[in-house]
């Protein structure tokens, strides 16, 4: 079973439908420009909207009618944080760690280069910080799919390095990823496979 199936998927605005799949275990790069329709495609797949029209299924399931059960098993990092901005990042981490009845402790910190940042409150940090924030929370319940919108997004180089390294591991581990980026050149010697859109559809 694919962990992403997309078949004739519309927008609300998209004149073609969009034939999406992401295999088990594989990491596909979804490249654009801005307003290309990345973002608007993570929404359909996380299930924040309904499609026009085609069919779509994550994980085996309608991500619009079951987002509550896809929650346990999809880690997410959106275009906007939503984190709690008065709590330190280390008081992020356990609470999500919790929310998804997981052992406290680790390295996730760590593995996304923040364990320097623990006692910072999260309005504290910097942008590129909190993309980093965002993708330590989409780890946390293990997840069998990462559907992540840009989470290279304000990170310097070496940050940026770091997170595809971390990304891969966790390809090489079993888990399905998608990650819309606007650094073709980095995608194309990383990701599995990319996908480019153009205009709210696939080409």
């Amino acid at each position: 079973m694919n962990a992403v199936s997309c078949r004739g998927l519309r927008f609300a605005y998209g004149p073609r439908g969009v034939d999406l799949e992401v295999a088990a275990g594989e990491m596909v790069a979804l490249v654009g420009v801005n307003g290309a329709g990345k973002t608007t495609t993570m929404e359909l797949l996380i299930g924040h909207r309904r499609p026009a029209g085609g069919t779509i299924r994550v994980l085996g399931r309608d991500p619009y009618a079951e987002r509550r059960r896809l929650a346990t098993e999809v880690g997410v990092v959106p275009q906007d944080s939503g984190l709690a901005p008065d709590l330190t990042v280390a008081q992020t981490l356990r609470l999500w760690l919790r929310l998804h009845r997981r052992p406290v402790g680790g390295d996730l910190l760590g593995a996304v280069g923040l364990e320097h940042r623990a006692g910072m409150r999260v309005r504290q940090l910097s942008g590129g910080e909190r993309r980093r924030l965002d993708l330590a929370v989409a780890l946390c319940g293990r997840p069998r799919l990462l559907l992540l919108d840009e989470p290279t997004s304000g990170l310097d180089p070496d940050a940026r390095a770091r997170t595809w390294k971390l990304l891969r591991e966790h390809r090489d581990a079993g888990t399905s990823i998608l990650v819309s980026t606007h650094y073709p050149e980095e995608a194309a010697g990383l990701a599995d496979r990319i996908v480019v859109m153009d205009g709210g559809a696939l080409r």
